[in-house]
């Protein structure tokens, strides 16, 4: 009997596999959590955290991002005009869409509250097409006083399919 073993990973981080079997007798689906928790009493400032997850970035994204949070700017508005005149690429991506894909792009934790930006820089221009992926940087620990909770300080990078870091 030959076995053909498929991997699929779903959006709420479970890898399941699903054995096909090559009589049409026999199908099964397991499942197992993949944990990319990171337990904070181990962390410390410059430790690396990657962030499992990739997104590409479309026109129509870039086009509806567009008319919630509407701009004047040509560079994000005009294709023709970040082309000939700029020679870039394309249209780039408006600075809050880089900044809430940077800030926000899938993650989860049991933060009891989350609170402010500082010092973001748009380093290089993110384009519609581009891939991305994250990974925060740690730059501080600090504990309370009771030793029961911890602020973590860290840095979101935005890197897109190029190894570039597009905005931190």
């Amino acid at each position: 009997m030959t076995t053909l073993t498929k991997i699929i990973i779903a959006p709420s981080r479970h890898i399941f596999r699903r054995r096909l079997f090559s009589s049409s007798a026999a199908t099964d689906v397991t499942g197992e959590v993949v944990d990319v928790s990171k337990d904070i009493r181990y962390v410390h400032p410059g430790d690396v955290i990657d962030v499992p997850y990739e997104i590409t970035v479309t026109d129509t994204m870039h086009d509806l991002w567009q008319s919630a949070f509407h701009s004047q700017d040509r560079i994000h508005t005009s294709r023709p005009f970040a082309r000939s005149i700029l020679g870039l690429q394309d249209r780039v991506l408006p600075f809050s869409l880089a900044l809430f894909l940077t800030s926000s792009m899938t993650h989860a934790d049991a933060a009891k509250v989350q609170v402010g930006f500082g010092r973001v820089s748009y380093l290089w221009p993110a384009f519609a097409g581009d891939t991305f992926t994250k990974r925060f940087v740690v730059t501080g620990i600090r504990h309370t006083s009771d030793r029961n909770r911890s602020i973590l300080d860290f840095s979101c990078e935005l890197i897109n399919q190029r190894q570039r870091l597009c905005m931190t």
